[in-house]
């Protein structure tokens, strides 16, 4: 197995670890698989270390992290999200002061567009923004749906 991490090394070598400790063989390779001359790295290791190729797993994809709502507390308690205190900044809404990444222009060229906040994931598709999953602890309508400006694909 080919384990490849474009950056910490850390949990790509605790991966290594547990492969080896349930008897398989493996090597880390650090490389940005979103590049052409990165998945050229992760194949050629494969073919050098193991004679080949059999699966080809590439998850790599846009993410853009942040926070839900400016201006907030959050504290996880007993492993679910808790909204201690709201912000007063809505990030999803209707009409946007600057543009300085296209998210339509992303999904019309076959991108995939994730949303990753603390309180849920969305994916960004050709009908709208879709919610992919909520933190454990948090009400989609309450949490979610009530704070922001337009309706999610559903």
């Amino acid at each position: 197995m080919v384990v490849n991490a474009k950056r910490g090394r850390e949990e790509a070598e605790e991966t290594l670890r547990l492969v080896r400790e349930a008897g398989g063989s493996s090597v880390v390779v650090l490389a940005d698989v979103a590049t052409r001359e990165g998945c050229k790295n992760v194949v050629n290791t494969a073919v050098e270390r193991f004679g080949g190729l059999d699966v080809l797993v590439n998850n790599a994809g846009l993410g853009l992290c942040s926070l839900f709502t400016a201006g907030r507390r959050i504290e996880v308690k007993n492993c679910k999200l808790a909204v201690e205190e709201e912000g007063h900044i809505i990030k999803f809404v209707e009409r946007v002061y600057k543009i300085v990444f296209s998210g339509k222009y992303a999904v019309e060229e076959g991108k995939e567009l994730l949303y990753l906040t603390k309180r849920a994931v969305f994916k960004l598709t050709p009908s709208g923004v879709e919610p992919v999953e909520e933190a454990l602890g948090v009400n989609l309508e309450r949490d979610v749906l009530g704070k922001m400006e337009f309706r999610l694909v559903i």
